[in-house]
């Protein structure tokens, strides 16, 4: 193994195997967008097919299929569909949350999960769910949990190294068991919802989630070839799945952020206080905020950047791959290199990075936005970007307007995360209580 420094960029060669991390934003955006079209391939991820993720569309190859599936997903979650058909979705669904937050506090991340799933569901598959316990999301939970065990897709599991390994009888090791036992319940977190979605679909009509917009383009319920089928299961897992290497059983980048939210509003109590008075100030206490009120809020806005920041993923994205050799600043990205960007540095490359403050977005000279890095970049950029940034935000804003969130007895909750792939908080415990004369808000 050896390894380049170049400040931006480093370049490491395990095992024959080329890679390049890019640690800055200038970096990511000059070689993952500037170069998009050589740079938008994914590494061949072995163990994720073996495993039966094969068609996932984070996972793709960059193909005349990927980008099929990619334009059914942006049909639906483009600016202008997310504004007119979903904002009555997330408007009922963060109803339920806040009830749901009032009727029982001490299960806050229970709410939060449900909020998440709850949305993604109903876009993917025109689905409503009513509990995490519903017998669809504990495939999910299953199918989600037996791959959080591998190690995030494509960065280095022995399977990507020596693919020889694939071939294994089932029973040889540890891995091979895992993927045996991994592929039928990959298979029926795909299949039960799709299912399900298209009896919805023929009792019901179509709705405009993505699975049944995709089943309407590509020839209705009783003309769909096996292959179509496949290809739109795959749609709806990845969907709902979430960006799979920074996922563990359903902690999606939204639920992550809205526990975060929670984490730093019970320590940090003068920022949740000063976006209170924000919104007392622009909204008034006889309504809860709406999107009109987003431009009038720029405090809350940047306790939303904040929260965004710093519930990042603490490892590198999912891996891009160079379709052709490249340079960049004078250094040759080999054809075939895994090239992923340092989503965790670059969100930290900031001063007090540990340091939970919104006003550095404010101001003269604020912080870039956090929203333009974890995401993505170039064109494996995260198609639902649009939906997460306004469901986080009415959530983030309407809590606010009616809870005050405390800590419990006088010590704060410490600020740690558990290992893995997402910055999950560990589990905490905090006081959620109606602000004065909020109660009507919530009828």
């Amino acid at each position: 193994m050896y390894f380049i420094l170049a400040g931006d960029i480093v370049y490491i060669k395990v095992l024959g195997k080329h890679m390049v991390i890019l640690n800055t934003v200038e970096a990511a955006l000059d070689v993952l967008d500037g170069h998009g079209r050589i740079h938008s391939d994914r590494p061949r991820m072995r163990t994720l097919e073996v495993m039966g993720w094969t068609g996932a569309t984070t996972l793709m190859p960059y193909n005349s299929l990927l980008r099929r599936q990619r334009q059914f997903i942006k049909m639906v979650l483009n600016d202008k569909a997310v504004v007119n058909n979903l904002t009555p979705l997330l408007k009922r669904e963060t109803m339920t949350f806040l009830r749901n937050l009032r009727d029982a506090p001490d299960i806050f991340p229970n709410h939060i999960g449900r909020f998440a799933v709850g949305v993604v569901m109903h876009v993917a598959y025109g689905l409503d769910i009513e509990s995490m316990d519903e017998p669809v999301m504990r495939y999910v939970r299953t199918a989600m949990g037996r791959l959080v065990q591998t190690g995030t897709p494509g960065s280095g599991t022995m399977v990507d190294f020596i693919p020889l390994m694939q071939y294994l009888p089932w029973w040889a090791t540890k891995f091979t068991r895992t993927a045996a036992i991994s592929r039928p319940e990959v298979d029926l977190m795909w299949s039960v919802p799709f299912n399900m979605s298209k009896e919805k679909m023929r009792t019901h009509g179509p709705s405009h989630s993505v699975i049944q917009q995709m089943i309407l383009k590509l020839g209705g319920l009783d003309n769909l070839s096996p292959e179509d089928a496949q290809d739109i299961k795959a749609t709806g897992g990845a969907l709902y799945a979430g960006k799979l290497p920074s996922t563990q059983t359903l902690l999606t980048q939204n639920t992550v952020s809205l526990l975060t939210f929670f984490l730093c509003a019970t320590r940090h109590r003068e920022a949740f206080r000063r976006s209170q008075e924000e919104i007392d100030r622009v909204v008034g206490k006889d309504r809860l905020p709406t999107f009109e009120d987003r431009p009038n809020l720029p405090f809350t806005e940047a306790v939303q950047n904040e929260v965004w920041r710093w519930s990042s993923p603490p490892n590198l994205g999912i891996p891009h791959a160079a379709m052709e050799d490249d340079v960049y600043k004078g250094y040759h990205i080999p054809k075939g290199a895994m090239i992923v960007a340092n989503l965790y540095g670059m969100t930290r490359a900031c001063e007090d990075p540990e340091e939970f403050k919104p006003e550095r977005y404010l101001g003269t000279e604020p912080q870039p936005n956090p929203r333009s890095i974890i995401f993505g970049f170039g064109r494996r950029i995260c198609p639902g970007r649009q939906l997460a940034d306004r469901m986080v935000w009415l959530a983030i804003t309407q809590i606010t307007a009616v809870f005050n969130i405390t800590p419990v007895g006088d010590t704060l909750p410490p600020a740690e995360f558990k290992p893995g792939f997402t910055r999950h908080p560990k589990p905490f415990k905090c006081k959620i209580t109606l602000r004065p004369g909020r109660e009507a808000l919530l009828q």
